[in-house]
């Protein structure tokens, strides 16, 4: 049920973001066709005020109603780039979202597993918290040798 609402949160800032101010009908009209919709069911004025106070509270950005022509819009767009946790945390629903929509286009993409990425990520995040030096030795492919980096 969750995954379902976070689904839809993502869906309606993507949609805001790529298309502007719209009407709660026209957000409805594409709910309607989007394939994030898996049940089609409609999307209510209630829901929707839901899912904006939801999108408030998790990721912080505000959508607001512009009253001269009852259209929505994300009130603090130029805020979204404030944080570059949030960034990428949205970059990377995003995309998996996008994915998902465009399930036919699986078998002509194809994504390198990073397995290290997430391996690495919380005893990176633990040695930041505290204060740790962290050596890492990285080798560009347009290098003929690896390079160290200490972060302090």
């Amino acid at each position: 049920m969750a995954k379902n609402y976070f689904k839809s949160y993502i869906w309606l800032l993507e949609t805001l973001q790529s298309r502007g101010h719209l009407t709660l009908r026209e957000l409805q009209s594409l709910w309607l066709r989007s394939s994030v919709n898996d049940e089609q069911k409609e999307l209510a004025p209630r829901t929707f005020s839901n899912h904006t106070k939801s999108i408030e509270d998790i990721f912080g950005i505000e959508i607001a109603c512009d009253r001269r022509d009852n259209t929505y819009y994300i009130r603090n767009e130029d805020e979204i780039g404030g944080s570059d946790i949030r960034n990428w945390m949205l970059a990377a629903l995003s995309l998996n979202s996008l994915l998902n929509e465009s399930a036919g286009l699986k078998d002509r993409i194809i994504f390198e597993n990073v397995p290290s990425s997430q391996k690495y990520m919380s005893t990176v995040i633990q040695a930041i918290r505290d204060g740790k030096v962290i050596n890492v030795t990285y080798h560009s492919f347009r290098k003929q040798s690896p390079e160290t980096v200490q972060c302090p």
